[in-house]
């Protein structure tokens, strides 16, 4: 296996056996900045999220703690960052938190080759990864990957959109029905990030994101998508909730994140698939990755596939982002993944 080092553009190989620790230490610790928890590192706050590996907590790091450019904000304080904890003590654990950690600063790092400016955090609609240590478990129990701090997930928005707009509806159903007296107002206000995505069109009863809102989540994630593919990196898991919204400008930013089922990809031919017919060997994968309601139908089904697996995902979310509703129900799915062909 080849190791990850600054200046190097070499594609690392996941479908190889996983790192041993002292490996993974080696392929990435030029993007460490030898901070860990504490007060002369990161401090840890909150907790703002859960899944099935760990946990994300929000930060603050000392000023001394930036791995490139500041981690201050304006008025001269520690910048809040995102600390995600990986408990890395299983197999299936070790295997996502060396695909994530080697596919994320594989990224940054070709981005800033591209560039030319090796104080890049990365493109700017990946979330930005700025330094990884090892817990106070140690590294083979658990390791911490900092990250910007984004206001909101997709998901979110998506929810607030349709609560709002099912009260308008129940209230103007009731409003019918009695034929009088005006419509409250309704119980569920979004947060100020939400609002600026949601907006009441001219028919008051349907809420949804706006025209040009719809267009950005789109190009923003097609820009993200077609800089990994270029890489050969596919996500494997663009879904709602991996999509971020950081206040990064007047109209804020979308960000892709979590690149925990992430892999890179070889002799792949036009759009990320292989000329037909062709073996699994041939660069394509038939694992096991993702959420079932975002599949693509290859990964789905458990065949073969390549780069063009993001590309469905993507078509999912914009449904979602456009009917505030999923494409497809569960039964439907498991169906599909089931049957014998």
């Amino acid at each position: 296996m080849r190791k990850l080092r600054r200046g190097s553009t070499s594609t690392v190989e996941l479908r190889s056996p996983p790192l041993s620790k002292s490996e993974l230490l080696a392929s990435c610790k030029s993007f460490q900045t030898g901070r860990l928890l504490g007060n002369n590192g990161y401090r840890m706050g909150r907790h703002i999220s859960g899944g099935a590996t760990g946990d994300v907590f929000i930060g603050a790091a000392a000023p001394n703690c930036a791995a490139f450019g500041d981690l201050l904000g304006a008025d001269g304080a520690p910048r809040e960052v995102a600390l995600k904890q990986i408990k890395s003590s299983s197999a299936s654990n070790q295997r996502q938190l060396q695909q994530e950690i080697v596919a994320v600063f594989q990224s940054r790092l070709k981005y800033a080759e591209e560039t030319n400016n090796p104080q890049s955090p990365g493109h700017p609609n990946i979330v930005a990864y700025l330094d990884w240590f090892g817990g106070p478990a140690g590294v083979d129990r658990e390791v911490y990957l900092v990250m910007e701090l984004c206001q909101v997930n997709l998901n979110d928005i998506i929810f607030t959109a349709g609560s709002m707009r099912s009260q308008y509806e129940r209230q103007m159903n009731l409003l019918r029905k009695s034929n009088s007296g005006p419509v409250g107002r309704l119980s569920q206000t979004p947060s100020a990030a939400e609002s600026k995505r949601i907006v009441p069109v001219s028919d008051p009863s349907a809420y949804r994101f706006t025209e040009r809102e719809i267009v950005k989540v789109l190009q923003q994630m097609l820009s993200a998508l077609l800089f990994l593919n270029q890489q050969g990196l596919a996500h494997r898991d663009v879904k709602a909730e991996n999509i971020l919204w950081a206040e990064s400008s007047p109209e804020g930013t979308y960000k892709l994140a979590d690149f925990g089922t992430a892999a890179f990809f070889s002799s792949l031919g036009p759009g990320g698939a292989p000329p037909e017919p062709a073996p699994a060997s041939d660069g394509r994968r038939a694992d096991d990755a993702g959420t079932l309601w975002i599949m693509a139908p290859e990964l789905l089904g458990r065949r073969p596939h390549g780069l063009n697996c993001d590309v469905w995902s993507l078509g999912v979310v914009l449904f979602e982002v456009v009917s505030l509703g999923k494409p497809f129900n569960s039964k439907e799915l498991l169906a599909y993944r089931n049957s014998p062909e």
